[in-house]
């Protein structure tokens, strides 16, 4: 898959707001099933094929040498796309993923990403 950060921001919005989706279909997306199973929490946990989080629907991945996140803010309509090359490893989620979460504590304070850490 070929991509640029331009083309992540688009689709944080079309993930975000379930464009491509009927609402029926969208709200069965981010409904939330999987709370109560491993990390997941009533304000964070991963829906049909889409992260939640505290007001942010988005997704992370990672691969050698490369990290990721998009994510859509639901409340404020906020958008972050993140794209890192780096070896560098982390703990506590990828780098992108670490860097929204500094950009979402300054662009909505009240509601900040929260890393969960993955079993």
């Amino acid at each position: 898959m070929l991509g640029q950060i331009d083309d992540l921001y688009k689709w944080s919005k079309i993930l975000g707001t379930g464009k491509l989706l009927t609402r029926r279909t969208f709200e069965e997306q981010i409904a939330r099933t999987t709370v109560g199973l491993g990390p997941n929490k009533y304000n964070s946990y991963y829906g049909l094929g889409i992260g939640v989080n505290n007001g942010w629907l988005g997704h992370a991945g990672s691969c050698p040498g490369f990290s990721s996140y998009t994510g859509y803010n639901l409340t404020f309509g906020y958008q972050i796309a993140v794209m890192v090359g780096t070896d560098i490893e982390q703990n506590n989620g990828n780098l992108a993923e670490l860097i929204a979460r500094n950009i979402s504590n300054i662009l909505t304070p009240i509601q900040p990403i929260q890393i969960t850490k993955q079993v």
